[in-house]
């Protein structure tokens, strides 16, 4: 969905000097330590939502895009993903093993 927004690529738009991969970062930087939110949040957190993978599907998209380390690492311990919201396995979609195991080397 980010590919195209009024007919430009929405990952190279900038909102106040941010971009798309400002908020991936930044959404996996909370995933990791939520108290990165400081006041905007209660200090204590229920992550347990990112165990279902429909919640983190869109990682997969981003990751047929954009080469992202972390997310990779990420995403390695829990694939394939399921989301029905999806409409299937987003893994077996959008996963490019070849290209993963290129960067790996």
């Amino acid at each position: 969905m980010a590919d195209r927004a009024n007919g430009r690529a929405a990952h190279g738009l900038r909102v106040d000097g941010r971009s798309l991969h400002d908020a991936v970062s930044f959404a996996l930087d909370l995933l990791e330590d939520p108290s990165e939110l400081g006041d905007l949040a209660p200090p204590r957190q229920d992550l347990r939502f990112v165990e279902d993978d429909q919640y983190v599907a869109w990682m997969e998209v981003y990751l047929s895009r954009f080469a992202d380390p972390p997310i990779e690492r990420w995403l390695s311990a829990r694939r394939p993903l399921f989301s029905r919201s999806a409409g299937g396995h987003p893994t077996l979609f959008f996963w490019d093993p070849p290209r993963h195991h290129r960067e790996e080397s």
